[in-house]
């Protein structure tokens, strides 16, 4: 072997090495995070804008079987919060995509706590790759909640892009992102979401002016799911800047 391909393979390996280690820590980071955000002001009354714009999408979804995806979904009471006391509980199935296995676990729980085991599915997988919706797409919603602020802004065309592939045609997209550091980095987002593919349904800040949860309808035609690849990448703080 010669000394540049050796040296272009140990290139390879560390860069493969730093990417696992990034990993391993964000998902040390992630374990055990819904118990510790959710203890604070501002998380809450993220939670609750969130359910209240869910519950607004169920209450106008057309008759019929719904399907929800969640994507990085941590311990999904978001959802199963809503789901749990709602008149369209009966039509809806859900999967949702987390990583952490701690999420996972105590998600499923509340999930049968609330008696929607055969409702709400854990889908215990990388949400930033399209080979993990081969299966469970189309959906008539997505929830992309605190997930913004993790997008290198490099990846966020085709974070949107992968949005109408996940989508049927007419289904809804809600997602959150912080403003706290002010409200360009909402508009950011919302530009992305440009007519005529995509119509704003609604969108409020929470009280304390920290987040803001918006709607959003996929209105072009179904767009297909790529077979591989990576959506984005999720790094720890990477939109925040």
């Amino acid at each position: 072997m010669g000394r540049s391909s050796f040296m272009s393979r140990s290139v390879a390996h560390m860069v493969h090495l730093r990417e696992w280690i990034r990993r391993r820590l964000s998902l040390s980071t992630w374990n055990g995070w819904p118990d510790r955000a959710y203890q604070q002001d501002r998380y809450q009354h993220r939670l609750l804008a969130e359910q209240e714009h869910l519950a607004d999408a169920l209450d106008h979804a057309p008759g019929g079987p719904v399907r929800i995806i969640s994507l990085c979904a941590g311990d999904g009471r978001d959802l199963i919060k809503v789901l749990g006391s709602h008149p369209r509980r009966g039509d809806v199935s859900a999967c949702l995509i987390e990583q952490d296995l701690r999420s996972v676990a105590d998600g499923t729980r509340r999930a049968e706590s609330a008696g929607l085991s055969n409702a709400v599915e854990y889908l215990a997988a990388d949400a930033t790759a399209y080979a993990t919706y081969r299966d469970i797409v189309p959906a008539d919603l997505v929830l992309l909640c605190g997930v913004w602020g993790h997008v290198p802004v490099s990846d966020r065309n085709e974070l949107v892009r992968a949005l109408a592939s996940i989508c049927k045609a007419g289904g809804l997209v809600i997602w959150t992102r912080g403003v706290r550091k002010g409200m360009i980095r909402l508009r950011q987002i919302q530009s992305l979401f440009a007519a005529p593919l995509w119509q704003q349904v609604r969108a409020n800040l929470t009280p304390d002016k920290n987040w803001a949860i918006v709607t959003h309808r996929y209105c072009g035609p179904p767009a297909e799911l790529p077979a591989s690849g990576q959506i984005f990448h999720f790094r720890t703080g990477a939109g925040t800047s």
